[in-house]
């Protein structure tokens, strides 16, 4: 059990924002103590550079860049070709969700966004090439 506790909040404190955040209070710290001020300097810095790039998602996203370029969608022949030759195990195409307005003065077409959108638009490319789906 203690394990587990102790497993769960290293990871926690492993996230950027609470990493950013524990860097930035212990550079505080050391500048309020009056002692080591240039460590309480450094620490506090790389907490709000920490704090910055989390914010702006320059972690995860470089990192799911390198996932989205190693891992491309096959071409569309490719997946008509595979799907002549063998068809589809599963009968159903899953679209995921996205974001959507909850302005309810808008029609339901303009309150999905951009990225559901095209997630839909791909969904009905799929079934077409999948009458079975």
């Amino acid at each position: 059990m203690l394990g587990y506790v102790l497993k769960k909040l290293v990871s926690r404190l492993l996230f950027p924002v609470p990493l950013g955040l524990l860097l930035l209070l212990a550079g505080v710290a050391l500048l309020a103590a009056r002692r080591r001020r240039r460590s309480g300097v450094v620490l506090a810095v790389v907490g709000v550079v920490v704090l910055v790039a989390a914010g702006y998602g320059i972690p995860g996203g470089a990192l799911l860049r390198r996932l989205e370029w190693r891992y491309r969608p096959p071409p569309a022949a490719e997946v008509v070709a595979r799907l002549t030759v063998e068809p589809p195990r599963q009968p159903w195409i899953v679209v995921l969700g996205s974001g959507l307005s909850e302005d309810a003065t808008l029609p339901a077409t303009t309150r999905l966004d951009r990225h559901f959108l095209a997630r839909l638009i791909e969904g009905v490319r799929l079934a077409r090439l999948v009458p079975e789906a």
